[in-house]
């Protein structure tokens, strides 16, 4: 893989093909401005790779970006590397279009599901869970600790990587202090039983962080439920 979409890089694109195409694009158009004002270096070859990699994700999810035949067919003297930013360049107006459109039917999903919750709430049908700051914030901590565990967790499978990356993220983003759904919750607590079984031992520092978290968010489950605490919420270890 190209050194300009690492595989860093890639397992933190966003999940919509869309978003995850511009991302791209902004990432070729720092790379190169960066190649040109000699901060950074970007070979002939680095530019293709970049070009097919991104041709080959357009024509996976026939995203409607035009592309070149020959990528070769440019002016005699002119520079891979340019040509390939003249290609990224004459479709990133396209490329921004649809990520933006893409961030707007998310908006709108996001505001009709809000509003949705609000209204069965002021009509008494939903139950609302509120954490402490405290709580709250060693949420957001553990959070951002599994984050970095699943990206640096070699023993992941890269598609297995992602699904982490994409579920906490929706879960970062989702949470709030007043919360009437903990489902993205229990998901990752599925997750963590199939990391468990695949990884054993080497699971460890990814179970435990997310056996605390449904520790933390059970606490306030319980109590907006008005139930009796009791054990812990509890995960299985891995076997010895």
């Amino acid at each position: 893989m190209s050194d300009i979409f690492t595989e860093d890089f890639l397992s933190s694109l966003p999940e919509s093909p869309a978003l995850a195409l511009r991302d791209m694009f902004v990432r070729f158009d720092k790379r190169y401005n960066s190649h040109l004002i000699g901060h950074d270096t970007m070979s002939a070859e680095q530019s293709l790779e970049a070009y097919h990699f991104a041709k080959a994700f357009i024509l996976e999810y026939g995203l409607p970006v035009s592309l070149v035949e020959d990528m070769f067919g440019f002016e005699e003297g002119a520079l891979v590397a340019d040509y390939v930013f003249d290609w990224f360049k004459a479709n990133s107006s396209i490329v921004y279009d649809l990520a933006l459109k893409q961030l707007s039917e998310d908006v709108e999903v996001r505001a009709n599901d809000t509003a949705a919750r609000f209204f069965a709430r002021r009509r008494g049908e939903l139950m609302v869970y509120e954490f402490s700051d405290s709580s709250f914030s060693r949420i957001q901590e553990l959070l951002n600790e599994l984050r970095t565990e699943v990206t640096s967790n070699v023993h992941l499978q890269e598609d297995h990587r992602r699904r982490l990356i994409s579920r906490l993220e929706k879960l970062q983003r989702e949470l709030h202090k007043k919360t009437s759904d903990v489902d993205r919750v229990w998901g990752l607590v599925g997750e963590a039983g199939v990391v468990l079984g695949k990884l054993g031992n080497d699971a460890k520092p990814i179970v435990d962080r997310i056996r605390e978290l449904a520790d933390v968010v059970w606490k306030a489950v319980a109590t907006a439920e008005k139930l009796e605490l009791g054990t812990p919420f509890q995960l299985p270890g891995p076997k010895d």
